[in-house]
């Protein structure tokens, strides 16, 4: 079913140069209450700056040939930007969640395996958020920062539907309904 699922967010995710690609997982989310949320970070942006790593042509192997520095770099630059361009709330909180210090990223073996990446687009590493939903909550509020340099593509993922896309603009909002326990 996962296989499924993400054959069609394949389909809905958009160039790196325009949008970012987020996938919120709720497949799970009614009976474990955790949310899963992905973010497809294309790397060279972080390093070269977006203007350049937009004119660039950036491979499948590009991520295979960083040594074990660069791709830490890469991790560190990769929580500053999603930090500064996102914030996921739960409906009732009153702080976000600090996402520099909650996302994860594969060990750098697995970035730098193209099998590991046959799902991303060339260059691309992901970014994973897991939550527990708090007893109660039934939103999510997800924030896209104002001076962002791109669109969203948020993409929610539901056990037995078709996945949902929503196109949010820099300094916009989405609410996603949660599912109850």
């Amino acid at each position: 079913m996962l296989a499924v699922i993400l054959a069609f967010t394949a389909l809905a995710r958009a160039h790196q140069e325009l949008y970012h690609n987020v996938d919120v997982d709720l497949v799970d989310a009614a009976e474990l209450r955790v949310i899963s949320i992905y973010f497809t970070i294309h790397a060279p942006e972080l390093l070269v700056g977006f203007e350049e790593a937009a004119d660039a042509m950036y491979d499948k192997q590009w991520l295979s040939a960083r040594p074990d520095p660069e791709l830490e770099r890469i991790i560190g630059l990769s929580r500053t930007y999603l930090a500064h361009r996102f914030q996921i709330r739960f409906e009732g909180d009153e702080e976000p969640v600090d996402i520099a210090e909650v996302v994860t990223f594969d060990t750098f073996d697995r970035i730098r395996s193209a099998v590991a990446r046959k799902e991303l687009p060339p260059a691309c590493l992901l970014g994973t958020v897991r939550l527990e939903i708090p007893q109660g909550t039934g939103t999510l509020r997800f924030g896209h920062a104002a001076n962002s340099d791109k669109r969203l593509l948020l993409v929610v993922i539901r056990s037995k539907e078709f996945p949902k896309v929503n196109d949010v603009d820099a300094g916009e909002d989405a609410t996603v309904a949660l599912p109850t326990a």
